[in-house]
């Protein structure tokens, strides 16, 4: 087996920062209206369960008497109507304190003014309108209000979704999104070759453990022998780039990012649906090969998201180039 291109120190520290972001403290300062809908609070109860121990949740009833303190992470309003979301949001706003409104058909945001302009002659309400899948269905919302907080909560994206069920499909999706996006970049940059493998490898382990810690499974050096396998697989991608170049030498920088965002791609997802699994090292090798039943990206038990591009990731690379046969590869 080659050597990891990850000395200890790395993967300690990713495992360190992975930890402690997770365990950032939060606090959710929630304002009812007491006109809205009952769908819309009785779903409402539902999802703001904290599910880990570093988020405080107060809720508390919108009254004329209500005064906003600066000292939450987010202001939630459940608003009946705009015009009670746009006047709440505004005192967020002169507070300094980040808020978003959820009413049953859409969320709504105030951005601040430009600088040197008085607030009321200038801010700005944005909102995101939802349709709800089936009739009473509130899903919709609370994904995209969970897509909202890891947009405009980034520093404690992670934190939010390990302690909320609806933001954890939202940062998974932008966190393999974003590292395969910069693994792509880096390796379409024509360097010497395998040079650009430590920085690849780090990300999928940087990606391997923020989807662990969004899952609300533990982040620490227990989780070593399962990076050992995954920086293993990196080897694999590489080796599949160096075949494609060497097959397409013109347009050897897009086949290198190809692989480099493809093989991300399948890391994040074959780690989503480890862990949704529940993460023990037994399963990972038949998650990486596709033969988990696990929940995925969509977080629901019992439903995989498993794409052949996760199984197909895994298999053995150079067998992936060799002149085709009568017999089909295994997990095609």
């Amino acid at each position: 087996m080659p050597k990891l291109p990850l000395d200890f120190r790395q993967l300690t520290k990713a495992i360190g920062l992975a930890a402690e972001e997770s365990q950032q403290p939060l606090t959710l300062k929630v304002l009812v209206d007491g006109r809205i809908d009952g769908a819309l609070m009785s779903q409402a109860q539902q999802a703001l369960r904290p599910l880990g121990d570093n988020l405080q949740v107060e809720v508390s009833l919108l009254t004329p008497e209500t005064v906003l303190s600066g000292d939450s992470s987010l202001l939630l309003l459940f608003a009946a109507n705009a015009a009670v979301a746009e006047k709440v949001l505004i005192a967020a706003l002169l507070r300094g304190i980040p808020a978003v409104a959820v009413q049953t058909d859409a969320i709504t945001w105030a951005v601040a003014p430009v600088q040197g302009t008085a607030l009321g002659d200038s801010a700005e309400f944005r909102t995101s309108p939802v349709a709800p899948a089936e009739e009473g269905d509130l899903a919709p919302l609370f994904l995209e209000l969970g897509r909202w907080m890891v947009q405009h909560l980034r520093e404690q994206s992670l934190a939010w979704a390990r302690n909320l069920v609806f933001v954890r499909k939202p940062y998974v999706q932008e966190a393999i999104l974003a590292t395969s996006v910069q693994n792509a970049a880096i390796s379409a940059i024509p360097i010497l070759p395998g040079a650009d493998l430590p920085l690849l490898a780090l990300n999928q382990v940087r990606l391997f453990l923020k989807i662990g810690a969004a899952w609300g499974l533990p982040v620490d050096n227990g989780r070593l022998k399962e990076i050992a396998l995954l920086v293993g697989s990196s080897f694999g991608f590489r080796a599949l780039a160096r075949r494609l170049v060497g097959l397409v030498p013109v347009f050897g920088w897009a086949m290198r990012a190809a692989v480099g965002f493809g093989g991300t791609q399948a890391v994040g997802r074959a780690a989503d649906e480890y862990f949704a699994l529940g993460g023990d090292l037994a399963g990972l090798a038949a998650t990486l090969a596709g033969r988990g039943g696990g929940r995925g990206v969509s977080g629901a038990q019992g439903h995989t998201t498993r794409s052949p591009l996760t199984r197909r990731w895994y298999l053995d690379i150079d067998s992936q180039l060799e002149p085709e046969s009568d017999t089909e590869a295994p997990g095609q």
